[in-house]
């Protein structure tokens, strides 16, 4: 008999395997990614599929599929009704792909862990200073957020279920608790937030203190830091820090994937800013000021200038290793085209296609009457183009024919972006906020505002941003278009805004006051 259980545990051990085995083969980046490793190390601070995508690309652009892979969402297995990205705890290069991956959907880390005996990818955040708990007999909870005072309301639930028999004292004015049985010594919280949902696994001990403890992912927290961003951001400042470094208009804001924020200015000024502590790491000057930014690789990253000129700035000795006239006039905008393109818009009427490599000139597009201020990729690889001439032009990603002018707007188009579902939302001078479907190019949504918006930016969580010329900004509800919060200086233009890895908000004003807005102000 204990020849035929062994045999028996056995088979269901091999059945396991193959069963694990065909899981992970059927993903493609297995093989893709396998002379990509190496060069992971250098991206791992990156944020976001887009910023992710680019700057591996641009370090090997034969790494293209295999990031594209990461990202799919047929790589992605269903366990219940959410979906996983497979890996395996024991593989390097698995536990590498699941950070790139959790990186891309806007959390800190990620790990491999089985579930339900499967080896997912888990994604979490690491920045969540843990709170006191008094601790007692506890019972299991399901937590929501209090309500807001906002018209908007909170997406985010966190739902802890199967707790030992213990509890703690919570704030009755954040949280709701209700009773679920209790078998368990482990919990399982979800929280949704606008982007694909992500479940962590905790186990719950006590310490010496007699004091509940949740462990997560080798990370140890108190159970009062579940309740996220509603207890860490329940007293906050505002503004994190404002600067008043840069004398003229910040006309663009990126962040590098090497950890700085680089501001230009009109002042022939671009400073480099430490994230961490948001102080001035290096000023650099020019004879020229600068309308626009644009990270190239890890290591480079273009500007363009008023004077018309588009300058490739290294970031090992922060000096210019090239640079070249590419138009006759102020190069209002840069953008990184189909992994092999640096395209360019300016005051001069024109967008320019260039090489990214050699930066030589390949193609001059011409249908724009006036200024042409801002330029996006659309989700079908098609080239967007907005001006001071109140048309948007859609442009063929092939041989960037024009396909299309859209002409709804009245007043002159300064930004476009896009939304959570692929929506395009662009602005003008007249105030209006149009939102459009990006199959048929109809108006799904027009909002008008009582003063021109110059900039837009979409927050991790979907909602939108918009930067108005009286200085005020607007926080839009993209389920409903009902506004949020406005807040802003309310005195100068918002110029540009840049999402920082952290989640604050850097917004850049036309008289050269830079303010990182905290990110528990857009929860």
């Amino acid at each position: 008999m204990k020849l035929i259980d062994s045999l028996i545990l056995l088979f269901l051990v091999f059945n396991k395997i193959e069963q694990y085995q065909s899981i992970i083969q059927t993903k493609h980046w297995l093989v893709s990614c396998l002379s990509c490793s190496t060069h992971f190390k250098f991206c791992l601070n990156c944020y976001g599929v887009s910023q992710c995508t680019e700057c591996l690309t641009s370090i090997r652009p034969d790494c293209s599929f295999c990031i594209n892979e990461i990202y799919q969402d047929h790589t992605l297995e269903t366990i219940g009704d959410k979906k996983y990205l497979i890996c395996d705890k024991s593989s390097g290069l698995h536990e590498k792909i699941c950070h790139l991956y959790c990186r891309g959907m806007y959390f800190e880390t990620g790990m491999c862990q089985r579930f339900k005996n499967k080896p997912v990818c888990r994604c979490k955040n690491l920045n969540i200073k843990p709170n006191k708990t008094t601790t007692s007999e506890i019972k299991p909870t399901k937590i929501k957020p209090q309500a807001s005072t906002s018209s908007a309301k909170s997406t985010e639930t966190l739902t802890v279920k199967s707790v030992q028999s213990r509890k703690t004292t919570v704030p009755t004015k954040t949280l709701v608790t209700k009773t679920l049985p209790t078998t368990s010594k482990s919990s399982s919280i979800t929280t949704t937030r606008g982007v694909p949902i992500t479940s962590v696994s905790f186990n719950l001990t006590t310490n010496t203190n007699n004091s509940l403890i949740v462990s997560s992912l080798n990370t140890t927290r108190s159970l009062a830091t579940i309740t996220t961003s509603l207890k860490s951001c329940k007293n906050y400042n505002q503004i994190v820090k404002s600067f008043n470094d840069q004398k003229k208009e910040i006309n663009s804001l990126i962040v590098l994937s090497t950890g700085e924020l680089i501001t230009a200015s009109a002042d022939n000024s671009i400073n480099v800013w430490d994230i961490s502590s948001y102080n001035l790491k290096r000023k650099l000057s020019y004879t020229y000021g600068f309308w626009s930014l644009l990270q190239l690789s890890n290591n480079t990253f273009a500007s363009g200038s008023i004077s018309g000129e588009i300058l490739i700035w290294n970031t090992s000795n922060w000096d210019v290793q090239y640079k070249f006239v590419a138009h006759s006039a102020g190069v209002e905008f840069l953008i990184k085209f189909n992994k092999k393109y640096l395209i360019s818009s300016s005051q001069d009427k024109l967008i320019k296609i260039w090489d990214s490599v050699s930066y030589k000139l390949i193609k001059t597009l011409k249908k724009h009457l006036d200024h042409v201020n801002y330029l996006l990729e659309l989700k079908d690889g098609n080239l967007a183009s907005c001006s001071d001439d109140k048309t948007i032009v859609l442009w063929n990603k092939t041989d960037f024919s024009a396909i299309r002018t859209l002409t709804e707007h009245s007043g002159k188009v300064d930004s476009m972006a896009l939304l959570k579902n692929d929506d395009l939302v662009s602005c003008d001078r007249d105030g209006n906020i149009l939102i459009w479907d990006t199959l048929s190019f109809s108006i799904k949504k027009s909002i008008q505002v009582d003063s021109g918006v110059y900039s837009l930016l979409v927050l991790p969580n979907g909602n939108l941003i918009s930067g108005l010329w009286d200085g005020t900004n607007k926080i839009w509800n993209p389920i409903d278009w009902s506004l949020i919060k406005s807040f802003g200086n309310q005195t100068r233009l918002s110029q540009r805004f840049a999402l920082l890895p952290n989640g604050d908000v850097a917004n850049g004003y036309n008289n050269g006051k830079l303010i990182i807005w905290n990110k528990c102000f857009f929860e």
